[in-house]
């Protein structure tokens, strides 16, 4: 398979599976906003972190590398 096939028949599947979790993750941090305690700063901190590593997930996927 080439690229351009490749990128022809990127799946659609698992860029919507990538999204989906980047939303679930931006929703829970939402909700927990304004923090309240330690335990909910920890939380948020630990969703981030798994934000990020999603957003580098993705944009790794898109280029296709």
């Amino acid at each position: 398979m080439n690229i351009s096939e490749f990128e022809r028949t990127k799946p659609t599947g698992t860029n919507y599976a990538i999204n989906s979790c980047i939303d679930k993750y931006s929703g829970y941090i939402a909700q927990i906003d304004p923090i309240m305690d330690e335990g909910d700063q920890a939380m948020i901190e630990a969703y981030a972190e798994i934000l990020e590593d999603l957003k580098q997930i993705k944009v790794k996927f898109l280029r296709g590398a």
